[in-house]
């Protein structure tokens, strides 16, 4: 169980750098598209090497998953990379402090998903936890200085953060409910099943946008290095964590707990990285959040 936390809190310092890397090609200016379109194969590949160094790749499995779980896997990543490209996009538009919180707090859809139909048992500390944390996220959408300069189609990067609070609800819930599927996947096919979905939805984003020609700056390349060490490693401790925490029966712990801890380490950055404003909104958001991971860490121990 402890393990299983501890690993999840990794997952969520991980994620920080998604939002970090999201706000940088904003400001940059340069094509998601583009950059997940190398940084997608290269995972891939990363991945598969690391697999078969450690042959990992299926060891354990009585035998490989049938059609049905694949497809359901990689219809996971799909929507995953769709609400993450949509949220990137609402950088574009809006304050990247109220887009990232108001997208990454569709942790709450699969918190009760998988509570409902999985059966995991409610406790006060869960939803106390939950509770808390939600409530430092719009603490840290708040905005304290109404003379602030307003961001062009502020209203337009709000809908799109909406659009993604939706959309990644639906696919944390679908990632978290594999663990509960009849396969188990002790060979760790799920990330590789979840990178090949997220570069099918890359590559439709491109086209549908229509976002023209394939060019990267050297800063692109600067990011794609980060974001390829990041993203191997994330996405393998991701399920390692899942598994662990569902065996105790605590899955519905994972999305709240990684992505509060996201949410908290973002504040941190746009204060140092940044250099935005540290108002009280955001020192009291990241106490709540702070507060919501240390209930969550309660519920697993009573």
């Amino acid at each position: 169980m402890l393990a299983g936390l501890l690993l999840t809190f990794l997952v969520g310092i991980l994620w920080t750098f998604v939002g970090v890397f999201y706000k940088m090609m904003a400001q940059w200016k340069l094509s998601v598209f583009n950059i997940s379109l190398v940084t997608g194969p290269a995972t891939l590949l990363l991945t598969l090497l690391f697999y078969s160094k450690t042959g990992a790749l299926l060891s354990g499995a009585i035998e490989p998953p049938d059609w049905l779980y694949v497809m359901y896997v990689i219809a996971a990543g799909v929507v995953n990379m769709g609400g993450s490209l949509i949220l990137q996009r609402s950088m574009l538009y809006g304050k990247s402090s109220v887009t990232w919180a108001v997208g990454q707090s569709a942790l709450i859809i699969p918190f009760v998903a998988i509570t409902l139909l999985f059966s995991e048992p409610w406790s006060a500390f869960k939803v106390s936890g939950a509770l808390t944390i939600l409530v430092g996220m719009a603490l840290l959408s708040c905005r304290d200085d109404e003379k602030s300069k307003v961001l062009p189609r502020a209203r337009y990067g709000l809908t799109l953060a909406l659009l993604a609070f939706a959309v990644l609800g639906i696919a944390q819930s679908m990632t978290s409910g594999a663990s509960y599927l009849t396969y188990k996947d002790p060979g760790r096919i799920r990330p590789v099943l979840l990178i090949i979905g997220s570069f099918f939805a890359t590559a439709a984003g491109k086209f549908l946008l229509k976002d023209r020609g394939f060019r990267l700056e050297r800063k692109a390349w600067l990011l794609i290095g980060f974001i390829l060490i990041q993203g191997a490693i994330a996405t393998c401790v991701q399920f390692i964590a899942m598994d662990r925490l569902a065996a105790c029966r605590m899955n519905a712990v994972f999305y709240p707990f990684a992505v509060g801890t996201c949410i908290g380490g973002y504040a941190v950055c746009s204060v140092v990285f940044f250099k935005e404003k540290m108002t009280k909104f955001i020192c009291a958001g990241t106490l709540f959040i702070l507060t919501g991971i240390v209930l969550f860490c309660a519920a697993a121990v009573f």
